[in-house]
């Protein structure tokens, strides 16, 4: 967006909130690309002689798509928000970059929606049936129902009926927006979203040879990455991506953690008692100490020990005693933690002991960490090579599907902005590439390419869905 465009619109967005400080930050960073714009407000004010606050704060049009438009209110309030979220991610907001990053995305967004409205219009797919609008008003009563009771909880007034408690909730959540036709007004825009992404995407097919290359590619990518770092393989694990080969050097272990609320203290009273001689004063006392604690914890140990050594199965033994959810359900329940040489995901004396294990099958004695007693098992070897392709076959179709999808979605977007009219009536300068350089997202709007701080929003803004 050209900084003149900008500016307009910054100043525009300060005056509708009543403060002009934005504004001026960005005058004495851009004097020369406002001097007309600032000329006009100080020439009005200078004329009335008055602040020109109350005029200054009616809704102004910012900009109009194919005749429909935006309105300063509606800037103001979708910034408001998305300030309040980026402030939190320790944004600065009296920083210029940052108030234009923000000025920008919010711009797109509002750009967006109001095309999607207008298709969808066309398209007809903003027509909703007698069944699917009832189902649309009960769903929003049920939510504002429960949105109402919540707020009872907290809010009601003993000194008051519980009808004026009610009437008193209803209110204020009115004064927030929500009440039930607003709830149904922003289902009715959810649902119109979704369809008209449905109708973006309806053509788009996965063939089986792409399956095939993407797997290939996969597999020689994933060889070369942990050739270069054998640890990625686990944060690839972690983190849920697809996975297509295994390197060699990774075993699993399970463990059955006894989790007592000294195990910090017992650890640091151990490391102090290594730091010391029999002949040292602290000695004794520490050691007091030691056993004092593990009077409570050992009990408890033996027992597992002993179930050990009789050959119970591990698995139930970790059902009976162990304390670490991972171990009980899930993927890891049954597969263990993944572990190397280097690897930093768990602490260090659990992925110590994990790999000192000579053989599968082996157990450790009881591994003390500030979480507890970790006793662990070498549960199974991880066979170097490729994950089998029909394995990771439908992860690998479905990851390509979504980002065709996003593709086609985008460019329908793209060519629906191409061919928008758009005006500026604050700044005539504005061209349609000023704020559509950016393919948008399905559903929040893109910000244009350039500075760290958009990007830094974006990346919060995708933080925010996760």
């Amino acid at each position: 967006m050209t900084k003149r465009v900008w500016l307009a619109l910054l100043l525009t967005l300060a005056l509708a909130t009543g403060s002009l400080a934005a504004a001026q930050t960005a005058e004495t960073t851009e004097t020369v690309e406002t001097a007309e714009t600032v000329e006009t407000a100080e020439t009005a004010e200078a004329a009335s002689g008055e602040e020109a606050a109350p005029a200054a704060q009616e809704d102004q049009v910012v900009l109009t798509v194919n005749g429909e438009p935006i309105m300063s209110s509606e800037l103001q309030s979708v910034y408001q928000i998305y300030a309040q979220q980026y402030q939190a991610y320790g944004m600065d907001l009296t920083d210029v970059n940052n108030q234009q990053a923000l000025v920008n995305m919010v711009i797109n967004i509002l750009f967006q929606d109001k095309l999607i409205q207008q298709k969808a219009a066309e398209l007809g797919l903003d027509v909703f049936t007698q069944e699917e609008e009832q189902e649309i008003q009960d769903q929003a009563q049920s939510t504002y129902d429960q949105m109402l009771q919540m707020y009872l909880a907290y809010m009601s007034d003993e000194s008051k009926t519980e009808d004026e408690n009610r009437q008193a909730v209803a209110q204020q959540l009115e004064a927030m927006g929500y009440t039930v036709d607003t709830i149904a007004q922003n289902s009715r825009i959810s649902q119109v979203s979704t369809r008209v992404y449905d109708y973006a995407t309806q053509d788009v097919e996965i063939p089986e040879a792409a399956v095939q290359t993407a797997y290939d590619q996969g597999v020689e990518d994933a060889k070369a990455r942990y050739a270069q770092d054998l640890t990625a393989y686990g944060t690839d694990l972690d983190s849920g991506d697809i996975v297509y080969y295994a390197p060699a050097g990774y075993r699993t272990v399970k463990h059955i953690l006894v989790m007592f609320d000294q195990a910090k203290e017992l650890k640091e009273l151990r490391e102090t008692l290594a730091a010391l001689t029999p002949e040292d004063e602290q000695y004794a006392q520490t050691q007091a100490q030691i056993d004092e604690i593990m009077a409570q914890v050992q009990p408890k140990l033996d027992e597992i020990q002993q179930k050990i050594d009789a050959g119970e199965d591990f698995q139930t033994l970790i059902d009976e005693y162990g304390e670490d959810g991972g171990m009980k359900s899930g993927t890891t329940a049954q597969t263990g933690y993944y572990l190397c040489q280097g690897n930093t995901t768990f602490v260090p004396e659990f992925a110590q002991e994990g790999m000192a294990l000579e053989k599968v099958g082996d157990v450790s004695q009881p591994v003390l960490t500030d979480y507890g007693f970790h006793i662990i098992r070498y549960n199974s070897d991880v066979p170097e090579g490729a994950v089998p392709y029909e394995d990771i076959h439908d992860a690998i179709q479905s990851q390509l599907l979504n980002e065709a999808m996003t593709a086609a979605y985008s460019s329908m977007i793209n060519q629906w902005a191409q061919a928008a009219v758009i005006e500026y009536p604050q700044a005539s300068e504005a061209t349609l590439e000023d704020i559509s350089q950016e393919e948008p997202a399905p559903e929040e709007g893109a910000l244009e390419e350039g500075s760290q701080e958009e990007v830094a929003l974006e990346e919060a803004s995708q933080e925010e869905v996760a």
